[in-house]
């Protein structure tokens, strides 16, 4: 499947637990997706990829793709 922008995103974390989750919503679909995170570094990663504009994301892989940008923004 290609790839789609994502519209809208939730995070949920349980610090006591040390569990994560995201969902992601693609396009005009309101519904929610959740992408693949087994570390608190990849929870980490992906926040920061969500929180750039234009990121889309592919439901078949669970790729996540932040569009080409100047270094620094």
């Amino acid at each position: 499947m290609p790839f789609f922008p994502v519209a809208s995103y939730v995070a949920d974390w349980n610090p006591r637990n040390n569990a994560n989750r995201i969902l992601v919503s693609i396009g005009a679909n309101p519904q929610l997706f959740p992408i693949a995170i087994t570390t608190e570094t990849e929870f980490v990663a992906v926040l920061l990829m969500l929180s750039k504009p234009g990121v889309q994301a592919d439901t078949d892989t669970g790729d996540l793709q932040v569009p080409q940008r100047p270094a620094g923004t």
